[in-house]
């Protein structure tokens, strides 16, 4: 089964180990997407217990688009056969055999054609970056920033579609919208880069804001106050 580590809809957190529970009692495996999580909290795939992770370094890493990666757990990558294979996934990438389907023994067995070398050189650069911020400390930031916009937000009488825990969010925080399109666009005008997901607005923050950009975003829903459900 699949299953998330942060929604993208709303921002809440899954309970990863209690889903790998249940899931792995019934003789399911588990594949994480992480994508809304790695570089903004720590990951701990082994400690998660998931048996796959999937990620990208397109957001909270800081790389460029085209770049992902896979976690398989160990035990599983002989066992495993992918439905969907490239010329780098081959036990021997120069045999040139197209009729014979020969998997690597090894997690290369995911991986499919040509890398992107442009993206890599971009996502080495970015996870590097984050490796120097560090994880922990980004979490800490970005937590007293969303504390800041949450009660900014209960002060303009806003609805939050996030869970107010800080164990129960991600980095995301979103709030409720008479018409969230036109609010991303008039915030995009003042300068404030956001995005609608399932009707609400969605405001991402991340270890390069400040309390001055918390503001700046406050102010702005505070002049167009009639766009918050």
């Amino acid at each position: 089964m699949q299953s998330t580590t942060v929604c993208y809809r709303n921002g809440a957190k899954v309970d990863v180990p209690a889903v790998v529970e249940l899931a792995h009692e019934r003789g399911a495996l588990v594949l994480l997407d992480a994508f809304q999580s790695v570089g903004s909290l720590p990951v701990d795939a082994r400690a998660l217990g998931v048996d796959f992770l999937g990620a990208g370094v397109l957001k909270y890493l800081l790389g460029s688009a085209g770049l992902g990666f896979f976690y398989c757990r160990r035990d599983l990558v002989e066992r495993v056969w992918p439905t969907q294979t490239g010329w780098f996934a081959d036990e021997n990438i120069f045999a040139m055999d197209h009729t014979d389907y020969s998997p690597a023994d090894t997690a290369s067995r995911f991986q499919s054609g040509t890398p992107p070398v442009p993206s890599i050189y971009a996502g080495i650069a970015g996870i590097e970056l984050m490796q120097e911020i560090g994880i922990p400390a980004t979490r800490e930031h970005v937590n007293a920033l969303n504390a800041h916009l949450l009660e900014g937000l209960d002060d303009l009488g806003a609805t939050v579609a996030t869970p107010r825990a800080v164990d129960r969010r991600g980095a995301l925080v979103c709030v409720t919208s008479t018409d969230a399109k036109e609010l991303v666009a008039t915030l995009g005008n003042e300068g404030i880069v956001t995005s609608e997901r399932d009707g609400n607005l969605r405001i991402s923050a991340h270890c390069y804001n400040t309390f001055e950009d918390v503001d700046a975003v406050l102010g702005s829903l505070r002049r167009h106050r009639n766009l918050l459900a």
